[in-house]
């Protein structure tokens, strides 16, 4: 079944799609341009950390330690298994330092709490969900090519340093971190909590709906619960959660750098990862562009009038044939049938 020419729903979707052709990856960029990415991130990092007064050790420890653990991946476990649980690992001792050599204080211990808590909830699914699924096709192909896996890796702990800016920035040079709570602080809270409720909820759905299935082998796409109302709602939760943070930490433009980077990292990731995997997968699809095209990409929206029904991103069967590269059968008929038929019209 042929699928009309997607046009995009809305700025960020077109975003995004445009970004999948400039994916860099080891079948079209040489090795020597990713050890040059790869080199450059360690010197731009502390130079931010040094430009915002942030001390150098979270610029370097989360790199240093995800170049180690890429050495142990590639040349050791021949396996990137464990490339999502180990930002989570490094993540968490990080933080309990940064609040350990801190100035302390109430906004300061709240911002600990809740960014402990992310990563917790985080750090907990990603390793369960890793244990029984036993792959991430999203990091499978960084073992072909060594240079393009300890970019990966590397990138890896320059995303915590980005992430963890409000984090750092309240503990460290925040002049409002000994200020009682007040009403800034409350609102953050509650913008986390609607955040981390609203990752967690789509985590499961998910999880659930994929449960009977291996990683990467799925025939339709998810389409229930909150995942009617937005593609990557587990996404928008934890874009929304890091801006609550920023928000209790007193809202400083530095550390607004959490929830910034939170979104460009995801919309240019993962997310667009997906995107296309799933565009590759259910492309020529009419019933998967018509649900596109009345789904918002990220931020959960009030479902077209177009949008196909059903539920699971049900397909017909011929499409089900399409995708497993399989002809619609046929249904036979017996000589015996077929020449009644013919009397019958004679008659």
């Amino acid at each position: 079944m042929g699928a009309k020419r997607y046009k995009g729903n809305g700025w960020l979707d077109k975003l995004q799609k445009d970004a999948q052709k400039d994916e860099l990856d080891h079948t079209n960029t040489s090795p020597s341009f990713f050890i040059l990415l790869t080199l450059c991130q360690p010197p731009v990092c502390v130079g931010i950390a040094k430009l915002c007064g942030i001390p150098i050790a979270f610029a370097v420890l989360p790199i240093l330690s995800h170049l180690v653990m890429f050495f142990v991946s590639h040349y050791w476990l021949k396996s990137c298994k464990y490339f999502d649980i180990t930002g989570e690992t490094t993540f968490f001792p990080l933080i309990l330092y940064s609040h350990m050599s801190g100035c302390g204080g109430t906004k300061s211990l709240l911002v600990t709490a809740l960014s402990l808590t992310w990563c917790t909830r985080l750090g907990l699914f990603l390793g369960w969900r890793i244990m029984v699924r036993g792959s991430d096709w999203r990091f499978d192909k960084l073992m072909k090519e060594p240079a393009y896996n300890c970019f990966g890796w590397v990138s890896q702990g320059t995303w915590i340093f980005l992430q963890g800016f409000a984090v750092w920035h309240t503990h460290h040079i925040a002049p409002t971190s000994n200020a009682p709570l007040d009403w800034c602080s409350y609102l953050g809270v509650a913008v986390w909590a609607a955040g981390l409720t609203t990752e967690h909820v789509a985590d499961m759905q998910k999880t659930a709906w994929n449960a009977n299935t291996k990683s990467g082998r799925q025939t339709s796409w998810m389409r229930e619960g909150l995942w009617k109302y937005s593609r990557h709602p587990n996404f928008f939760g934890e874009n929304v959660n890091w801006f609550g943070i920023f928000i209790a930490s007193g809202c400083h433009p530095v550390a607004f750098v959490s929830p910034l980077w939170s979104w460009f990292f995801l919309v240019f990731t993962s997310l667009m990862l997906l995107e296309k995997r799933l565009d590759k997968k259910f492309g020529n699809l009419k019933e998967y562009e018509d649900y596109k095209e009345a789904t918002s990409v990220l931020v959960p929206w009030f479902v077209s009038a177009s949008a196909p029904q059903g539920r699971r991103g049900n397909v017909s069967s011929s499409t089900k044939n399409n995708i497993k590269g399989k002809r619609p059968t046929r249904r036979r008929t017996s000589s015996r049938s077929r020449s009644r038929s013919s009397s019958r019209k004679k008659n």
